[in-house]
């Protein structure tokens, strides 16, 4: 959960910095960026005590943004450069607010707790890593599948493992937790397989994608889920 608030906290302030920006002074706006001016013109925003600090950041983030390719800013006028900075501002908060509410009410409508693992090793050959873990349906509705991912990260912060953990089971409304094991290959000449079972001190993190209800409505982190598919 700490990476939802760390995600709120940032979108916030993205927030506050857009809505805090004052009216640039046209005698700066107006200024056109040349492929020789462009120091001269960060010289008179900075001497310019009218021009606010949320423009210059604007201004400064857009031409960190776009400053290696020239078509991107050179023959633009400042005001334009800052206008179109403020719009990719309010897209990705737009974009951070979606992704965030999808994050928590996939969190605020079922409980998840890892168990640990059991060795499933009667065949040499085919050793299996059995997750076992609890489900718990804190929703107002019938689930009928979930999906989400399990990660192990070492005390550091390296991450080792990840399992993709999904469940057809349904799950009526209810107080109750379910217990459900689901099998892994494991691969003894694979070091992080190994680390999964060596190691006594790993951390599992929890991460929900995708939650369906009966009625077949659903909640979705599909921020997540694209990150995922291209690993």
């Amino acid at each position: 959960m700490n990476r939802i608030y760390t995600i709120i906290t940032l979108s916030l302030f993205l927030i506050l910095v857009a809505c805090d920006n004052n009216s640039l002074p046209s005698q700066i706006s107006s200024l056109k960026i040349t492929n020789k001016n462009l120091q001269s013109i960060v010289e008179q925003m900075n001497s310019d005590e009218s021009v606010s600090n949320e423009n210059k950041e604007l201004f400064i983030n857009a031409i960190s943004r776009f400053g290696d390719v020239q078509d991107s800013i050179v023959g633009k006028t400042v005001g334009e450069i800052i206008v179109e900075q403020e719009k990719y501002v309010s897209d990705r908060i737009a974009e951070a607010l979606v992704n965030t509410g999808a994050r928590v009410n996939l969190f605020i409508n079922h409980r998840f707790q890892y168990l640990g693992i059991k060795f499933i090793d009667s065949i040499p050959t085919q050793k299996k890593n059995n997750l076992v873990f609890t489900l718990q349906n804190t929703s107002d509705k019938v689930i009928k599948h979930l999906e989400g991912i399990l990660q192990f990260y070492t005390p550091a912060g390296e991450l080792i493992k990840v399992f993709s953990i999904s469940t057809n089971l349904e799950m009526p409304v209810s107080d109750s937790l379910v217990t459900l094991a689901m099998p892994f290959e494991h691969n003894d000449n694979i070091p992080r397989d190994m680390l999964i079972r060596t190691s006594t001190d790993l951390k599992a993190v929890w991460t929900p994608i995708l939650i369906v209800f009966a009625d077949n409505t659903k909640i979705e982190d599909i921020a997540t889920k694209n990150a995922i598919s291209g690993w």
